[in-house]
């Protein structure tokens, strides 16, 4: 027993003795050979260096390094080590940190340090470059707590991960110091605080990972320029694979920002993004938010000026808390809820709008983008003093001075148009339609129980005025209407753009229309039309012309043009057009069953010539009582006398 403890005495004393000796070793010059020796040995031939210095109690600092990794050599300027007091665990060198200072990995990061007899339990990275599998990262500072590797292929290891990099590039952008502080795992990572630079813009925050992608929380995007091309661009390169893990948006701001999407750009553009699940369609999103603020936006060519927008987004509907904007030198609010084949408005106010119409798609544009509102509800409607001008296609039209009070509307039911519920009066200082001019206009209409009525329309004209009413009870399945219409002092000139009438004609008529019927469908209509209605026309001018294009001007008078249907059978009574040169009359009669059937005739006689005017077919005939030369010279007298 004695002598085993003599034993045991004798190795601890030989152990300490060996430690003793290398420490002393160390602080001599006989250092740096030992030790890489030693170190040659430990890594099998994957770490070399030039020099050692030795800080008391653990800490080695060894200059010009050269790494082994697959047969790849990497130059180190500086590595600082500081070893655990532990010196061993799991069975290998403990290691406290590593600190690597100007390093160049131009082959990525090591991958087979797992396989090395050391375990670390921090790793530093200082102004090192990186290049790996297509990405370069320069002026890299790296920090990593408790590393860890799942398997050779792994990268960046696993750990505790506090980043600064430069510029670190990659699919043709570069990210511009570049901050990260995170805990990076195989599941669930959390990153505490990201900031970075990008095309100018700067980018902060914050995110959590979840089996379903990553979640973003407190992100801050500011001065952000995204353009077109530059989404073409970015969706061609890898870095929407990136966004495609993100599944959830916490909480996104975009400031000051401009941005274009496929029909919409904004200029300094605020945004914020609350609760958003960026890969669910808007009508799936749960409880989400979404608010904007602009300086100005152009959304299918026309331009919003300061649009302030808020809306919450919940499962198949959008509810908007609030519209507001500038809008053709006026102002439009809104508000109310959104499904996908509806819209529930509880206010509309247009004030002070002027929309001149110059191209094509001006009026139609934004109609055209609105196919699923099936059904459409304003509660509140407001306009004022607001102006449509149509400058496009001929006959031209404008209103002026419009004001319109509303309430209780539904305004397009299971797709159709129409005043189908509520109270709706609209006035406008001024309206015109090619040459009809009207001035303080007045619509009154109402809808109630299944019945609409038109209590009023008036239209004072220049030289009359246009008056109307009608009533039409849409709840039955027949669908009993009737119209009444008086007009006095109508100008007859817009019937020349409106139709194709095979000449032109002029004057000043006088109307008298009763009628009434069904109107569940078309064939109910045509066997059901019923009521009459009388025409006056003075100061009539009729155009005709030759076929050489010689125009001939006949003035005439029409009395008592009557015009009566039963049942859709329609009857225009023979009515003569009194003329000092024109002997002229109209006739005619349709089915509307059977309108391939019907006809309304013209018949014209002049000294020389008689003409036929079939209009419904648009067809006509013409004959010469006397040679084309004679008929011509009695037109150019005739002309001259008038």
């Amino acid at each position: 027993m004695n002598k085993a403890l003599a034993l045991l005495i004798a190795i601890i004393a030989l152990f300490l003795t060996f430690m003793l000796g290398m420490f002393a070793l160390l602080h001599t010059s006989y250092a740096t050979p030992v030790a890489q020796t030693l170190v040659e040995r430990l890594s099998k031939g994957n770490v070399r260096f030039q020099s050692l210095q030795y800080q008391y109690p653990l800490h080695f600092q060894f200059n010009q390094l050269t790494l082994r990794q697959n047969k790849q050599y990497i130059p180190i300027e500086q590595a600082d080590i500081w070893l655990s007091p532990q010196l061993i665990r799991d069975q290998k060198i403990a290691v406290d940190s590593i600190l690597l200072r100007g390093i160049n990995l131009q082959n990525g990061l090591p991958t087979d340090l797992r396989s090395w007899p050391i375990s670390v339990s921090q790793i530093a990275l200082n102004h090192a470059d990186i290049a790996q599998q297509g990405w370069v990262a320069r002026g890299v500072n790296l920090q990593i707590k408790n590393p860890y590797w799942l398997d050779d292929s792994t990268g960046l290891p696993f750990g505790e991960i506090q980043l600064s990099v430069e510029q670190w590039y990659w699919q043709g952008e570069a990210l511009n110091n570049l901050l990260l502080d995170m805990d990076y795992k195989p599941e669930n990572s959390t990153v505490y605080g990201l900031s970075l630079s990008w095309r100018g813009a700067a980018i902060s925050g914050q995110a959590e990972q979840y089996p379903q992608g990553w979640s973003l929380i407190n992100v801050t995007l500011e001065k952000l320029n995204l353009s077109r091309e530059m989404r073409h661009s970015l969706r061609q390169s890898g870095w929407f694979q990136i966004f495609d893990k993100i599944n959830h948006i916490n909480s996104l701001d975009v400031l000051n920002s401009q941005i274009e999407l496929a029909d919409i750009s904004l200029r300094n553009v605020d945004i914020s993004l609350e609760n958003i699940y960026p890969h669910a369609n808007i009508w799936q999103q749960q409880q989400g938010k979404l608010s904007l603020r602009a300086d100005d936006a152009t959304w299918l060519g026309q331009q919003w000026i300061e649009p302030i927008f808020s809306l919450r987004a919940e499962p198949e509907v959008l509810i908007v808390e609030d519209f507001s904007s500038e809008f053709k030198q006026g102002d439009i609010q809104w508000s109310g809820a959104i499904t996908p084949t509806s819209a529930s408005l509880q206010q509309l106010t247009i004030r002070g709008v002027k929309w001149v119409s110059e191209n094509k798609d001006d009026f139609t544009s934004l109609s055209q983008h609105w196919p699923w509102v099936d059904n459409l509800i304003i509660e509140q409607l407001t306009i004022a003093n607001s102006q449509l001008i149509q400058l496009v296609v001929p006959p031209y039209w404008q209103l002026s001075g419009v004001y319109a009070k509303g309430q209780h509307l539904t305004l397009v039911k299971e797709g159709h148009l129409g005043l189908w519920r509520g109270a709706l009066n609209i006035s406008a200082n001024s309206a015109s339609y090619d040459s009809l001019l009207s001035t303080q206009s007045v619509v009154e209409m109402r809808s109630e129980q299944g019945q609409w009525y038109l209590d009023r329309l008036f239209m004072p004209l220049e030289s009359g005025y246009i008056d109307a009413t009608a009533r039409w009870n849409f709840q039955t399945l027949s669908q009993p209407w009737q119209a009444n219409i008086h007009a006095d002092g109508l100008p007859l000139t817009v019937l020349n753009k409106v139709t194709q009438l095979p000449f032109s004609i002029e004057g000043i008529s006088e109307l008298e229309a009763q009628f009434n019927g069904l109107a569940g469908d078309y064939a109910t209509f045509a066997h059901s039309l019923a009521g009459e209605a009388t025409l006056n026309i003075r100061q009539g001018v009729l155009t005709l012309s030759d076929p050489e294009q010689n125009l001939s001007h006949e003035p005439f008078t029409l009395e008592g043009l009557a015009i009566r249907s039963d049942r859709g059978r329609i009857v225009i009574n023979t009515t003569p057009l009194v003329g000092k040169t024109l002997k002229a009359n109209l006739d005619g009669h349709v089915d509307l069953v059977e309108l391939g059937q019907g006809e309304i005739n013209l018949n014209l006689q002049q000294k020389c010539r008689k003409m036929h005017f079939e209009l419904l077919h648009d067809t006509q005939r013409t004959a010469y009582s006397c040679d084309a030369d004679t008929y011509s010279d009695h037109d150019a007298a005739a002309n001259n006398a008038l």
